[in-house]
């Protein structure tokens, strides 16, 4: 082969980033962890939208939220009971899929839980990060026969308040 000859030959960079990103679904002890993040598919989403992206979840037709096929699930917003959880008022609609971290689906929850949610319970973990101004949806429904609506919601996130 004969004689090889190796010359070094360096470059200086100006600098590195290392990104790290969180995995989209975590496995824990009691739970499974969704993380919702930069999830390109939920861009521009609703917290219902999001929620029928989660696996074993179902949204039916007219908004209930089913686990594993059971309708029995009690929804929580930052691990307590909400007014926005529940299925009746359908508000998890104004909830939009920037302002959610996670979403935690525990099948089998502990004591901690009380066990009100027969089928299991939905963890809605909300970003800590405090958004001032201005939130609004808009929704326009329409079937057949006859049978239309349109519903809106405004809201405002003051430093302290939300109206």
């Amino acid at each position: 082969m004969g004689i090889i000859i190796l010359k070094a030959d360096s470059q200086a960079l100006d600098e590195v980033v290392v990104k790290g990103e969180l995995s989209k679904t975590v496995f824990k002890l009691d739970k499974r962890v969704f993380n919702v993040g930069k999830d390109i598919s939920s861009t521009g989403a609703s917290a219902l939208e999001v929620l029928n992206n989660v696996p074993s979840v179902n949204l039916g037709i007219a908004g209930d939220i089913s686990l594993r096929g059971s309708t029995g699930v009690q929804i929580l917003i930052n691990g307590k009971p909400s007014v926005l959880a529940d299925e009746s008022s359908n508000a998890l609609g104004t909830i939009t899929a920037d302002m959610i971290e996670s979403i935690e689906v525990i099948t089998n929850p502990s004591a901690k839980y009380e066990a009100s949610g027969t089928a299991g319970i939905l963890n809605i973990i909300l970003k800590k990060e405090e958004k001032k101004g201005w939130n609004g949806s808009l929704s326009l429904n329409t079937g057949v026969p006859d049978n239309h609506s349109l519903g809106f919601s405004v809201n405002r996130r003051t430093e302290n308040f939300i109206f």
